[in-house]
């Protein structure tokens, strides 16, 4: 599907989904995703982490929305997400990524308006609570990428803004618990002169294992921003190839363990502000030399884990073949406690999906 707005104002948005045959279907009604927002910044995750993609979007009369996706019938706003009440302006850009490393994508936000920017933890699906950020006296942000600029394994945040004298670059550096910490001037960011920064991508331009920045200017081309030393920490890039699913796995889960690191991400496709990041994960993985576990999780629902990666290279990931669920399997009670009957040979699986609104019909005839 595709998701289309304004940049410039409040109109509502637009919901394509692709019929499969070079044809899209306006969905914006039947999904209630036509609300007002400015369409410029809009992330797809699992919120809720109930395994639906749910749409956060900038704009709109509650300054952005969370939209949680039902699976069947129209999207549901969280009514605690309201920037009005937080007396914040309304979001411009927006990111989605798990900060405090619990397993939940938190969010943050630029603003049209004074503090610019926003940090939000995610509590369990249930709602936001807002993290203290530094005060940088911008008047606007515009983009904003989660970034781990060091490979120390934590993501960070860099976003663009702007003072009443200048607009510029920030680089915020996550210290876990004690939160995070203006790292600008340290890594020479204060002296990058550009024209009126807009969108924020990451790639690891150069391939040598630390995340590069694209900075886009209204006023000019692209600005490309090579990170010197990120990689002097241990490092991995997951690249992903898809067989079922999207070529690039946009919407994948990817949970790593590595000795006491523990990161989680998902493949995003817009993010920011009018922006998109490389699909490849560049995972930092601190004085890790390997990773144990690589686990992912495709959009299709099927699992996958891939043990013992080494690190400082490119993992290229191919999803395996096979369904996400297996053949029913039967136990019986024998008085004392239940035994394995026999494997079912998946006469049907409960809850397949195999259009919008309509379920697979399963062979209930099965004989042991």
């Amino acid at each position: 599907a595709a998701l289309s707005g304004s940049a410039e104002n409040a109109a509502g948005n637009v919901l394509w989904r692709n019929n499969g045959n070079s044809t899209f279907t306006d969905v914006s009604g039947e999904t209630a995703l036509g609300v007002p927002a400015t369409g410029a910044g809009v992330v797809t995750t699992d919120f809720n982490n109930d395994r639906a993609i749910d749409f956060v979007l900038g704009g709109g009369a509650t300054g952005a929305s969370i939209l949680l996706n039902p699976r069947e019938g129209k999207f549901t706003p969280l009514e605690a997400m309201d920037f009005a009440k937080a007396k914040l302006p309304p979001a411009v850009g927006v990111v989605a990524f798990d900060f405090d490393k619990d397993g939940w994508m938190d969010l943050a936000f630029t603003h049209a308006g004074a503090p610019g920017i926003s940090l939000w933890r995610n509590l369990q699906g249930k709602g936001l609570e807002r993290v203290p950020l530094p005060d940088f006296g911008w008047q606007k942000g515009w983009g904003i990428a989660a970034v781990d600029y060091d490979n120390d394994g934590w993501l960070d945040l860099v976003a663009a803004g702007e003072t009443n004298k200048r607009a510029e670059l920030r680089l915020l550096r996550n210290l876990g618990t004690r939160g995070f910490s203006d790292v600008t001037k340290s890594v020479g960011l204060d002296e990058v002169k550009l024209d009126e920064p807009r969108a924020i991508a990451v790639a690891d331009i150069d391939g040598n294992g630390d995340p590069d920045l694209v900075v886009t200017q209204l006023g000019g081309g692209p600005a490309v921003l090579q990170n010197d030393g990120g990689n002097q920490h241990s490092w991995m890039s997951i690249d992903l190839k898809a067989l079922n699913d999207n070529k690039t796995g946009i919407g994948t889960k990817v949970e790593l363990y590595a000795g006491t690191l523990y990161q989680k991400w998902e493949v995003s496709g817009a993010s920011g502000y009018l922006g998109q990041n490389a699909a490849p994960i560049l995972a930092g993985l601190g004085s890790e030399t390997n990773a144990e576990v690589v686990r992912l999780l495709w959009p299709t629902g099927v699992p996958q884990d891939e043990i013992n990666l080494a690190a400082k290279k490119v993992q290229s990931i191919t999803e395996l073949d096979r369904r996400g669920s297996s053949c029913p399997i039967l136990f019986s009670w024998n008085g004392h406690e239940y035994e394995f009957i026999a494997d079912m040979i998946g006469p049907g699986v409960v809850g397949h999906w195999v259009a919008p609104g309509e379920r697979d019909v399963p062979d209930p005839d099965e004989y042991l």
